[in-house]
């Protein structure tokens, strides 16, 4: 997220933690690529294997070139901020980067997309960022996002990837645009993912699922997930559990689904373990 949010008054002190992990002078993008490509070595010999980024700005439909990346960067080192169209030129360009490290080195990437964030500026002065004053926002980034998966896939560099909406109206649209870079190599390449942050309750997962079910294909998906700190979050996945197991039973006792416990059973374990374990590699 600090590497993403560049306009953030750390901005300049994250770089100098970045450069003095990595052992490289960040004075430009290109060192900053380089020095997040040393770290995410890092991490891969360390055992990981999921990246994730907040995309919180629209996306463009075409990429900067690498002298308007530069020029760009440098504004911001000297402490000018960049505009919203330089931002999403900014982001495009970071992510079509860290794509290729990821592909590099089969890792899964993961969008989150569609948080408006420190909606009340007295609260963000007096608490800071991420203190419980966001909200959803309704922007749409499926153009620069299609663009971004496209770019990557046409060099045969689309990593595993992962789409998550704060806003549930764009299920469909995530959904529908993860079936298009499917490549018949990893089940479910491209996927929506569980209902998130403010979706992540009953009616949220169940939407989630049944809109999953009319466009997707279930019996790929990775099921439930969570990024906190927190151990009071893991009951969700047994909540998750329960209502998959739940929507499937209905679906059986209404006809809807063939009453065959072995094909049932084996979807859930997909769901719920099996198929996570798989797309990840761990």
């Amino acid at each position: 997220d600090k590497a993403m949010r560049i306009n953030q008054d750390g901005f300049a002190a994250y770089l100098e933690k970045l450069g003095a992990a990595a052992n490289v002078k960040i004075t430009s993008f290109a060192t900053m690529v380089e020095a997040l490509i040393k770290r995410i070595d890092f991490f891969h010999q360390s055992g990981a294997r999921v990246s994730d980024h907040a995309v919180d700005v629209a996306l463009p439909t075409a990429s900067p070139s690498a002298r308007a990346l530069e020029v760009m960067f440098a504004k911001r080192l000297s402490g000018v901020h960049l505009n919203e169209v330089e931002q999403g030129q900014y982001h495009l360009a970071l992510l079509t980067e860290l794509g290729r490290a990821y592909a590099a080195h089969d890792w899964v990437m993961c969008f989150h997309i569609g948080a408006q964030r420190n909606n009340n500026s007295r609260m963000l002065a007096q608490l800071g960022p991420d203190t419980g004053y966001d909200s959803v926002s309704d922007m749409t980034c499926n153009r620069g996002l299609a663009y971004l998966l496209d770019s990557l896939d046409k060099d045969d560099r689309l990593p595993k990837t992962m789409l998550f909406s704060l806003n549930s109206k764009q299920n469909d649209l995530l959904i529908t645009l993860a079936g298009c870079f499917q490549d018949g190599r990893v089940a479910g390449k491209v996927q929506c993912g569980p209902a998130w942050w403010f979706n992540d309750h009953k009616d949220g997962n169940l939407q989630q699922l049944r809109d999953l079910c009319n466009n997707g294909l279930l019996g790929t998906f990775v099921g439930m997930l969570t990024d906190s700190r927190s151990f009071a979050s893991y009951p969700r996945h047994d909540y998750f559990r329960r209502l998959l197991c739940r929507m499937l039973g209905e679906w059986v006792e209404t006809g809807e689904y063939p009453n065959d416990p072995d094909a049932l059973a084996s979807l859930v374990r997909g769901v719920s373990y099996e198929n996570a374990k798989r797309y990840f590699a761990m």
